[in-house]
Order: structure tokens, then sequence, then C-alpha cells
């Protein structure tokens, strides 16, 4: 039987046993299946081993071929400030009862991208038996990391033309560096890295072990990702001769120089803002876009931050102090902004993403015990109004000097927030919370949500498809739920269902 007629049936016997591994997700149970598999049959690991062997030496070879000159596309700016609705506060009086439903026409719905597959290698890359040879530590994420490397025979680059670059590559795919890859991937899995996390992570290790050169950590950095199944093209600038990574994603990002190749768009993904490149464009087997749209932990290492302490106004209660993830606040710094469907208000769908456990840690406790017992409207007033009053608004222009989205840790750590910031924090604090759906609602200049209750709750409300969804507004200071922020035009408004 040959290699790929193996990798196929390999491939339907995973997914006939992933349908009955009803405690497992798919995924989970693949990787399981396959590291049994890399166990059990070194027949099959040695063909797959041989077929990596194969994928990278025509790869390698077609190298020395002379690569495209190609003129990339302007870097995407950033859109520019739209004029700010201010934040409108509701006296404090008691909470005005709700008892009439107001639809509000907003026919504009964006619902969520279909997630894409996760980049792979092309074959299992299994560590080696026996005796683990040297180990290399590098920093990352404000941490130390290790892998088995030996960069005392380490390839260098003897040049920057085309079979300079597919030397070293060559140099690279010996089975000795399988143990790298092995242990890179493993860290990937042990702090469920998301895929931008993971290019920093490879970056690190390449600029580590090649500091002398940055063109060789560039091809160093460039093997580590192709083998780990990420879609990208080794690049040179005729400006100056510098290698470069350009790499399909899966959002457009703002602010770096892309080029559209064979129907994916790459980015350069170093900030050097080169314009030309003389790019080699043949792909590796089985290459996936890196994913900006994110659902992963990254567990990045703990270096605490300082204390914060918020509180509600209407539930004294509800007094949190919480600590979250300096290196993490780090890493989401770096982030790079990005949309989908040439539309630049999709962004703010794409930091609406988990808090990190240490955020859970201290802060979840004290909001499950403030809701406890309480209808679903109550608690979603509960868990409004400390949004509303528990964080100070400020405008991003003020705060930073441009307009600045939050993922839900910085909403927690920075002393100031505005309306985006606001909504996504709370929409991640009504699914973890109450286990109901959200939708962001958006008017120029100002971002709302609306829940989609099963209790029957009344007041405000946008439809998704026939599903009633109450307005639920974080900067509408003391409004409960139910209520729209005052002249607010539906008729510019848009919906993003998380």
């Amino acid at each position: 039987m040959n290699m790929i007629k193996k990798i196929l049936l390999a491939g339907i016997a995973l997914t006939t046993l992933g349908a009955a591994a009803s405690a497992q997700s798919y995924e989970e149970f693949k990787r399981q299946a396959l590291a049994e598999y890399a166990k059990a049959d070194s027949t099959w690991h040695k063909e797959y081993r041989d077929f990596r062997d194969q994928a990278n030496a025509d790869y390698a070879e077609n190298m020395k071929k002379a690569w495209d000159e190609l003129l990339g596309k302007e870097p995407i700016p950033a859109p520019a400030p739209e004029p700010v609705v201010p934040p409108t506060v509701l006296p404090e009086i008691e909470i005005p009862v709700i008892v009439e439903d107001n639809y509000l026409p907003i026919e504009d719905i964006v619902l969520p991208p279909e997630p894409q597959p996760a980049p792979e290698p092309v074959a299992p890359i299994v560590k080696p038996k026996g005796p683990s040879g040297p180990q290399h530590k590098f920093a990352a994420f404000g941490s130390t990391f290790s892998v088995t490397l030996d960069t005392a025979k380490l390839p260098k680059l003897g040049g920057v033309n085309e079979s300079a670059v597919s030397k070293m590559w060559k140099a690279l795919s010996a089975p000795e560096y399988d143990a790298m890859l092995a242990d890179l991937l493993a860290l990937r899995g042990d702090m469920d890295l998301c895929d931008w996390a993971y290019y920093e992570l490879v970056k690190a290790l390449a600029d580590d072990v090649y500091a002398s050169s940055r063109d060789a950590a560039t091809v160093f950095c460039a093997f580590a990702l192709c083998q780990s199944g990420f879609k990208l093209r080794m690049a040179r600038a005729p400006q100056d001769s510098s290698l470069h990574i350009i790499m399909a994603t899966d959002n457009m990002i703002y602010n770096h120089p892309y080029w559209e190749l064979d129907g994916a768009t790459y980015y350069l993904v170093d900030n050097s803002r080169m314009s030309m490149l003389k790019v080699y464009r043949n792909a590796f087997p089985g290459e996936k876009v890196l994913r900006l749209a994110f659902t992963q932990k990254n567990k990045l290492p703990v270096r605490l931050a300082e204390k914060k302490v918020r509180e509600s106004d209407r539930y004294p209660e509800v007094h949190t102090v919480t600590q979250v993830n300096q290196n993490l606040l780090d890493f989401y710094a770096r982030y790079p902004e990005s949309f989908i469907n040439n539309d630049t208000k999709t962004r703010w769908r794409f930091y609406a993403v988990d808090l990190s456990d240490e955020a859970k840690s201290a802060l979840y406790p004290v909001l499950q015990k403030a809701i406890a017992g309480k209808s679903q409207l109550d608690a979603a007033n509960i868990l409004l109004n400390y949004v509303q009053t528990g964080y100070e608004y400020e405008y991003d222009d003020i705060v930073w000097g441009y307009d600045r989205a939050f993922f839900p840790d910085e909403t927690l750590h920075y002393p100031y927030c505005d309306c985006e910031d606001r909504s996504i924090f709370f929409s991640r604090l009504v699914r973890d919370l109450l286990g109901l759906k959200v939708t962001l609602v958006y008017y120029p200049g100002h971002l709302a949500t609306a829940v989609r209750f099963t209790d029957q709750v009344s007041g405000d409300y946008v439809l998704v498809g026939k599903e009633k969804y109450i307005v639920c507004d974080p900067t509408f200071i003391n409004a409960p739920v139910g209520m729209t922020a005052p002249d607010e035009d539906n008729s510019t408004a848009f919906l993003m269902p998380l």
C-alpha cells in the first residue's frame, strides 16, 4: 500500500473513530490516535518521514530557480477615527421596569466566518527515540523555553541567492531537526497557542540561534513554520537583498504590505514595509493559512500585573479585585488588528475572545455569587451595571492617540475603556456566566450589545434570523436591560453575532 493511500485510509479511520469519541473533541481524539500510531507502527512512521523528506527535497530543489519579482499592495491603513458618540448617563433612580417590546429594524447582519482548519505538519513529526540531544534555551513571552537542538551544528547561510537558501533548507530538512520541530509543536499544544503566538515563538527561537545573521534566522523561521503546516513564501528584497517571509492569513491585516498570489493573500509579517519582493511561489504540500480569528487560550507563562479594584454603583457587593497576566497583555499589544469581508467594522468581533484563567479565577467567583439564584434578567442587570459603573470611560484618542480595541483581559487591566471595550467585555461575561448568546450592535461611533434571553424579557430588541436579542448597552450608564441609548439610528446599524 503506498504512502498517500495509507494517509487517506488513516484519515477515514480517524474520522469514523472520532464520531464515537463523545468525551473528546475530534481534534483531541485525532492527536491522541496519531500519537498511538506513532508508537505502534514504525513502518508507517518511516513512510511518513520519507514522504516529508521527498516534499522538502522537491521544494528546496525548485527553490534554486529564479524567484518572481512582484510589487506588493500598499498597507491598508487603520480606519480614521469616527465621531464618537459620548456616553449617556441615566439619572440614578430605581431601575425602570420595561414591560413593552420595541423592535429595532436592523437588517445588516454579519455572521461569524467559517473556521479555517488548523495548520499542522504534512506528516506527523515524531521525536526520535533514545537519549535526548543537547537542549537549547531561548526567551519568549517573558520566560525561558527549551528545545532539542545542537546549535554548534546548525547550517550556515552562504548567501541570499536562490541556491544558498535552497542549500540551507536542505540541511535543515535532515532528521536530526525533527526533535526540535517536535518540541516546538509540543509547546504549541501545551500552551494552547494561537497561530500568531506560535509564529512569535518560532521567530524568537530563530532570532536567538541565528542572532548574528538576520537572513539565516529568516530561513530557519520559514522552515520551522513550513514544517508546522503554515502557508508562507520566502522572498528577497531587490532593494537590499534582505530575506523575508510573507504569510497567508484568513483575515485582512492593517498596516502591513501584502501580495495576492494564487488565490491567497500574503502579508509581510516582519514590519519591514518592503513594497517590492522577489518571491519563491511554490506551494508546500498540505499548507494552511495563519488564522487570526482564534479560540485558543494562549496559556503564557504568568507574570501578574498590578491589582485592579472595581465596584458596581448599584450593587456594591459586586466588588472585584483582579490581576491579569502581564505577558498576555504584552502579547495582545503586539497582536495584528484585522478584519474580514472587506468590512473594517468587523474587526471588533476578533477581540471577543475568552478571558484568561488568571482573570477568571479572581473575577468569576465574585460575579457568580452576586447572580446566584437570580433570574436571567436580574443577573444580566447586575453584570450590566458592573460594567457600566465599575469601569471608567475615556476616549481612545485621549488615552492612546488612536483607536484601539481591547481584548477582555485588557479591559480588566487598563484604567480606562470605551464603548467597544465594554461591549466586548460584557459579551464575554454574559456568555460565560449566563450561557446566553450575544450579538454586537454597531452604530457609527458606538458599539453596544444585545442578548438572546431564553426567559421572557421585554425591551428594545433586534432580530438575528427569527431569534429576539434584547439590547444591553454597557455605555448607557445606569440603563437597564432593554433600553437603547438615545438618538441611535438603526438604519445605519449592523449586527455581529458572536
